[in-house]
């Protein structure tokens, strides 16, 4: 038996304030490949959301490394999720689940950074110092 190869997605879902559920996005991205690519390859991808956070709106799917590309293409032109427009971002596709997830964090990181510089003041400040992504949320 041969091992499959596998690639790991880092996305992030724009534009929607409403949180959509794991199984709404899964929906959501085999309608997309079935629709660009056709039925074999929806079957041949084999998708599994490893992460999803409605809270900040990111998740990683595990995808096989043949089909890597085609998704993200599928991602890319994917525009309504559950009738409300939307936009995905792909910020990471790595071979290594660990990879992805230091990005993710960082992501985190830097949305922190940003958030503090924007404050204006100083106890707003110190509030979003206090938010903190769960240790090991990945």
């Amino acid at each position: 038996m041969v091992a499959q190869k596998r690639r790991y997605l880092l996305f992030e879902v724009l534009g929607s304030t409403r949180a959509a559920s794991e199984d709404e996005l899964m929906r959501a991205f085999r309608e997309a490949l079935e629709a660009d690519w056709g039925q074999l390859l929806e079957a041949q991808a084999n998708l599994r959301m490893l992460y999803w956070s409605p809270v900040v709106h990111l998740g990683i799917l595990r995808i096989p490394t043949r089909v890597a590309q085609q998704l993200r293409a599928s991602l890319t032109l994917l525009s309504k999720l559950t009738g409300v427009p939307v936009q995905l971002r792909v910020h990471c596709l790595s071979g290594a689940l660990p990879a992805a997830q230091r990005h993710g964090d960082q992501l985190l990181r830097e949305w922190q950074r940003s958030a503090m510089q924007r404050t204006s003041t100083a106890s707003d400040c110190e509030a979003v110092k206090q938010v903190k992504p769960p240790p090991s949320a990945w």
